[in-house]
């Protein structure tokens, strides 16, 4: 909410699109405390994180998307694309790109109708 505060006020004609998280998986690492590594100490995964992201700029009347659910990425393949949170390979760039490029084809659909 306090980002989402600070952004319109400073910006108060800005045009927002918040966007989630990507699928992370950080097994052994501090705060990760599942044998998989997908969530959490507090039992969070970054999809959940994403989604909240996407709720509250909802309430603030900004668009958002959570482009974690969209890019196919998952606990099965994510190490094939980077280092499990980190995307460092062109197959998983381009995918994160589509997702955004149609996200953003899907807001312009909706203002034609609007």
């Amino acid at each position: 909410h306090q980002m989402m505060n600070n952004i319109l006020a400073r910006c108060p004609n800005a045009i927002i699109i918040a966007v989630g998280d990507i699928f992370g998986k950080l097994p052994n690492r501090a705060g990760f405390t599942d044998t998989y590594g997908i969530y959490n100490n507090h039992g969070l995964s970054t999809i959940d994180y994403g989604d909240a992201l996407v709720e509250i700029a909802g309430m603030w009347g900004c668009r958002a998307f959570n482009f974690g659910k969209y890019v196919g990425i998952n606990d099965s393949n994510v190490n094939t694309y980077g280092d499990g949170l980190h995307p460092t390979t062109d197959v998983y760039n381009h995918r994160i790109a589509n997702a955004i490029v149609n996200f953003l084809r899907e807001i312009k659909a909706l203002e034609v109708y609007a």
